[in-house]
């Protein structure tokens, strides 16, 4: 018999794959576990990395405290009915005497009250209507005008101040890498599946807080892209939560393609001389924020939001295929 070629592969050369070769990078399958018990910090954003969250839509309670002098106010007090112009605060003496009101009850003047205000709303004419009717815009108070109740704008950037600072950004767990077991940086090797998960994953959530009254809510939506850093190659898609290898499931590859999956397969290796000695990957988070209150006139809409964004580098090589040979 003539001697014959046996080559063997130890990764991926020329489009060609091996099982054993996946099998040697990516994790092994674990032995099965029971649940783990929620813990008292498991929700350290919004209860995306509770047992038993991804049901609906997470919600957080939010408390805020509006700083001295941020209160803008509508007209000058209390919001006004939507057919009337601005309004301003007035005085019994300046307007209910000379209107023949009655004189306001002393009975109801507390430690300090020198004055009783009303506010009035002013009509669209520029003459001044009626007082707006009911509790905390008529009534004793000092010499100067009460305070001006806040609108929803005003809770607004409190609460949003707060919701920026939940918006974090991924934090990513590579498969396989991002480094050997030695603790050496890992090189993936062409057409092998390079997965990606996000240990902090962040759902849509909706964002509230109730003050003096006026209930303001923000909903952030967040979409998740990876961008491999591949020359030429297309952002992926991704859930909230990337995706993890799972031993125990379809080979690498077909986990790689499935819908939704957030993995890349590189094709290109790196270090050549027309390309850098790794690329540079991202996950991507793009959050969009819509605001919203029960306070009429006063409906929110989309607020501004930078993206999220976690780098890492990826090297890509080739294992060069190994010839032995056989006779007999």
């Amino acid at each position: 018999m003539s001697p014959r070629m046996i080559t063997t592969f130890g990764a991926l050369v020329l489009g060609v794959t091996s099982v054993g070769s996946w099998a040697s990078e990516l994790p092994a399958a674990a032995a099965p576990t029971a649940p783990a018990a929620p813990s008292a910090d498991c929700n350290p954003v919004n209860g995306a990395q509770c047992p038993g969250a991804g049901a609906g839509t997470p919600g957080r309670t939010i408390t805020v405290t509006l700083p001295a002098g941020s209160v803008s106010g509508g007209g000058g007090g209390p919001e006004c009915p939507d057919t009337t112009g601005p309004g301003q605060w007035e005085t019994w003496e300046s307007w209910g005497e000379p209107r023949g009101l009655d004189p306001p009850p002393e009975g109801e003047k507390g430690p300090g009250d020198t004055t009783y205000w009303y506010f009035i709303c002013i009509d669209m004419n520029g003459r001044l209507g009626v007082p707006v009717q009911f509790p905390a815009q008529q009534g004793w108070g000092g010499p100067n005008p009460p305070a001006t109740p806040p609108t929803a704008a005003d809770v607004l950037p409190a609460l949003w101040a707060e919701v920026q600072g939940m918006l974090l950004p991924p934090t990513i767990n590579l498969q396989p890498g991002p480094t050997t077991p030695t603790g050496a940086p890992y090189t993936a090797k062409v057409n092998t599946p390079t997965f990606v998960s996000i240990t902090n994953p962040q759902p849509t959530t909706r964002y509230e807080t109730t003050y003096q009254g006026i209930y303001v809510y923000i909903d952030v939506t967040p979409t998740v892209t990876l961008h491999s850093g591949e020359t030429g190659a297309a952002a992926v898609p991704c859930d909230d939560d990337g995706t993890a290898y799972d031993p125990q499931g379809p080979e690498p590859r077909q986990q790689a393609q499935a819908t939704g999956a957030c993995a890349y397969i590189y094709k290109l290796r790196t270090g050549t001389e027309a390309r850098p000695p790794a690329w540079t990957g991202d996950v991507t988070i793009t959050w969009l924020a819509m605001w919203n209150s029960n306070q009429a006139g006063q409906n929110g809409g989309p607020l501004p939001t930078a993206p999220s964004v976690t780098q890492f580098q990826r090297t890509v090589g080739e294992l060069q295929g190994v010839v032995t040979k056989a006779g007999g």
